[in-house]
């Protein structure tokens, strides 16, 4: 009988040389760590509650610790309030404001979370396989002013309700390189529409485990940039990155706000899975920190002063449908954009 080490040894012995070396590698860094385990200070990653539950009712428990926490009170103080913003787009105006690539295309909402199917939307994949898509918006923004972008996303199977393996995710992206702009087709879907674009930034929504990327998981929200380099979604490119959020290819609607804030170098994201209907749109409750990454200048990053602004997705062989709604951006003066400020961005529609 042949022990787990020298099944092992035998498996491996096979693998190009440049391959055990990393394994190797590993193996004696969690030995080390092994060792070390009475000793060591648990990480952030291991004191994280659990992913099942909204954002709301896992605070109210006490799984959500730091920075994600909500005080004792009920008062989210980490709940993003927008006043004195100059509105740039909404996608009501989704005619003349937004262009389209590859298989995104004008829809409406379709999901079993909601009875109203008459909310506008962009679809950017259709539930079925190898499909790439992006839209943008027209206009240029100029990345040495702050900005707020805020959306409602849903990811369903093509009936409208939880995709059962679906995948793969789709991207915010900022991108100087054209205004078309769409990913490698070569990359699939784990390339999320955005991987091959130059000049990008993005912040992305990955669905699917890929182990070509190094993902950490099939749920996890990650900002990837190459500078001006093709950009990749291979996590040795990401500048941050979590997986302390809720599910969120269930078929159910979820709301984003991230803000783009260069005076302070930094880039932010909100999320949410609390909503309530108003009028004949969504509105959005109690947004929570996931997300800040420090010390990026987008500007200088991809090298350039304006960027288009939109959304990319992919699908391989398997696939879901990712939509997103009530797109609405605002630009800010240097210095204006705080979290807890008294005007709420408002609903969207």
């Amino acid at each position: 009988m042949f022990t787990l080490k020298q099944l092992t040894t035998t498996a491996r012995s096979v693998l190009p040389q440049s391959v055990r070396r990393e394994m190797e590698e590993r193996d004696r860094a969690e030995a080390e760590d092994l060792k070390n385990a009475p000793s060591r200070a648990p990480s952030q990653g291991e004191m994280s509650g659990r992913q099942s539950g909204s954002l709301e009712w896992r605070a109210a428990r006490g799984e959500i610790h730091g920075d994600m926490a909500r005080s004792a009170e009920g008062v989210n103080d980490l709940e993003v309030r927008i006043q004195k913003g100059r509105p740039l787009f909404e996608s009501a105006a989704v005619d003349a404001e937004m262009t389209f690539v590859g298989s995104a295309t004008k829809a409406h909402i379709s999901t079993t979370a909601i009875s109203s199917p008459s909310i506008p939307s962009i679809r950017i994949t259709p539930a079925a396989p190898d499909q790439l898509g992006a839209a943008y918006v027209s206009r240029k923004v100029n990345l040495q002013r702050p900005f707020v972008i805020e959306f409602g996303f849903v990811i369903t199977d093509s009936a409208g309700g939880p995709p059962q393996e679906g995948a793969d995710g789709f991207a915010f992206v900022i991108q100087a390189h054209e205004q078309l702009a769409l990913g490698w087709a070569a990359s699939g879907g784990s390339g999320l529409g955005y991987e091959g674009i130059k000049k990008c930034l993005a912040v992305e929504f990955d669905c699917y485990e890929s182990g070509k990327n190094a993902d950490p998981n099939g749920n996890h929200i990650s900002v990837q940039t190459r500078g001006q380099e093709p950009n990749s979604a291979h996590h040795r490119h990401s500048l941050g990155v979590t997986s302390r959020i809720p599910h969120i290819a269930n078929g159910n609607i979820h709301f984003c706000q991230i803000v783009v804030d260069s005076s302070k170098q930094r880039i932010i994201v909100y999320l949410t899975d609390t909503w309530e209907a108003e009028g004949t749109g969504l509105k959005a409750k109690h947004y929570e920190k996931v997300l800040e990454v420090e010390k990026v200048e987008v500007g200088r990053r991809i090298g350039a002063e304006e960027a288009w602004i939109g959304f990319t997705a992919a699908t391989g062989g398997l696939y879901q449908c990712h939509q997103v709604f009530g797109v609405k951006l605002l630009e800010f003066d240097v210095g204006s954009v705080k979290a807890g400020i008294e005007a709420d961005v408002g609903s969207c529609v």
